[in-house]
């Protein structure tokens, strides 16, 4: 619930939209899901492993992309805690 009134204050490039949640609840648990924006290339992992070679100049494009979703999600005090390679 945290995140999402976090990502509130988020909108604009590189950052994916957030749609809505829902919670599924159990006798004995609580799960949390988060309905965002669909990434129309897929993962990073999906894109760099694909049939297409991707250029350096897209893969620097890319690289800056996210540093500047990273940066602007900082600026609002939120430490991103899902990041792969």
């Amino acid at each position: 619930i945290n995140e999402l009134r976090s990502y509130t204050e988020l909108c604009g490039g590189f950052i994916l939209k957030i749609f809505g949640y829902a919670i599924e609840k159990t006798e004995t648990s609580r799960t949390y899901m988060i309905v965002m924006e669909h990434m129309g290339e897929g993962s990073l992992t999906k894109l760099f492993q694909g049939e297409k070679k991707l250029s350096l100049q897209h893969k620097v494009r890319l690289a800056h992309e996210i540093a500047c979703g990273m940066r602007k999600m900082h600026e609002h005090g939120i430490i991103h805690r899902d990041i792969r390679p």
